[in-house]
């Protein structure tokens, strides 16, 4: 079975862009695949959504059109990728109708977009990063840096789940509507940021200073907060993983504040740092304790009472570089489904710079966007 691929074109009018879906499209593998990829307990975890990248390309030289060179290309390199990013996946998970779907889409003025979306029980962020890449390399005419690996699986076994509780839907009032706003982070700023987030000394990360000051400003006086990271995890096993290795190799963390103080630095830094090699040790040794852990994560995401916020960052990766063919993309944005507390981190294209992305319901925002922290490191840009 295939990969669907949709190619669109779009029209804009004043006030709206009209999509119009010119034709659907099963890719299939370039060459035979194996017909088995079993989870490891870290796909288990995944929750059951999709993880969306969209890259926005210049227009195409004059007379050529690369949707032909996009099906070929994309076709080599499910046969490196498949059967994680193949068939639909079996019972309780078969809400996939397929583990990747992707879309062209052709503007007006020549531009487009691509859009790669695959299911979060077969992918992380660096896994969708390392088959974008691949599939970019493939299509300018370029081998492969190196092949996946998929052993996951051995390292972290699959487990009875039958206890865990798939819904990974925060809290939300379906009378208030959410919305998602983009501010971006001056690499002046950035500097600035990490130097007010010092302590003892220590330099924070771009990563873990954001955390702080996003933390600082969903917190409000007396309530409890709190604030969940996801971790590559390659690098913290023995011996490491490479980069290359496919699925989802990541452990979630978070802090908590039941004072209704606010977070801190401290706080931040010891959740992130807290998934080292001893830590992946305890989880491979104990792997349902990650599942009550997660649990204790997600009772507070649900609870009304609590100011929380999940980041995910894809600021680490080299999307800009995918050229496809006939240049680097312009931008890159996230995509999937839209939830309540949740921030993504991009990289700008070339400044160096930090684009994050907020999704909280409208009130939230109005205070979000009115905090003088806020307004102090970043600036809005839609």
């Amino acid at each position: 079975m295939g990969i669907p691929k949709a190619e669109k074109k779009r029209r804009r009018s004043r006030t709206e862009m009209e999509v119009e879906m010119i034709s659907t499209e099963t890719i299939p593998p370039s060459s035979p695949t194996p017909t088995h990829h079993p989870l490891s307990f870290l796909d288990q975890m995944a929750p059951p959504i999709y993880s969306t990248l969209i890259l926005y390309f210049p227009p195409p030289p004059p007379h050529c059109n690369p949707i032909p060179t996009l099906k070929s290309s994309l076709s080599k390199a499910l046969s490196l990728f498949y059967p994680p990013l193949g068939p639909p996946l079996p019972p309780p998970l078969s809400g996939y109708p397929h583990r990747l779907h992707s879309a062209a889409t052709h503007f007006g003025c020549g531009a487009i977009a691509l859009a790669v979306c695959a299911a979060h029980k077969v992918v992380d962020a660096a896994s969708l990063a390392s088959f974008i890449l691949t599939w970019s390399r493939i299509s300018r005419g370029d081998l492969p840096s190196s092949s996946p690996t998929f052993d996951s699986h051995a390292i972290f076994p699959p487990q009875d789940m039958t206890c865990l509780d798939s819904d990974c839907t925060p809290k939300q009032n379906p009378a208030e509507p959410l919305v998602t706003h983009v501010f971006v982070f001056e690499p002046q700023t950035i500097k600035s940021l990490k130097a007010s987030c010092m302590v003892l000394g220590i330099v924070p990360t771009t990563v873990e200073a954001v955390s702080i000051l996003i933390w600082r400003s969903i917190s409000k006086d007396g309530q409890p907060s709190g604030l969940a990271h996801v971790i590559n995890i390659r690098q913290a096993l023995e011996p490491p993983l490479p980069e290359g290795s496919f699925g989802n190799v990541v452990l979630g963390t978070f802090a908590e504040d039941r004072s209704g103080s606010g977070g801190n630095e401290e706080m931040v830094r010891a959740a992130i740092r807290s998934v080292d090699k001893e830590y992946v040790k305890k989880v491979r040794g104990r792997p349902m304790g990650l599942v009550e852990s997660m649990a204790r994560m997600m009772e507070l995401w649900r609870d009304e009472g609590t100011a929380f916020v999940g980041l995910t960052s894809w600021y680490r990766f080299p999307i800009y570089g995918n050229d496809l063919g006939w240049g680097r993309p312009v931008w890159a944005s996230p995509g999937g489904a839209c939830m309540p507390g949740v921030v993504k981190l991009m990289p700008t294209r070339d400044t160096g710079g930090v684009e994050m992305w907020v999704t909280l319901p409208r009130q939230d925002m109005d205070l979000f966007e009115r905090c003088p922290q806020i307004s102090a490191y970043c600036s809005r840009r839609f």
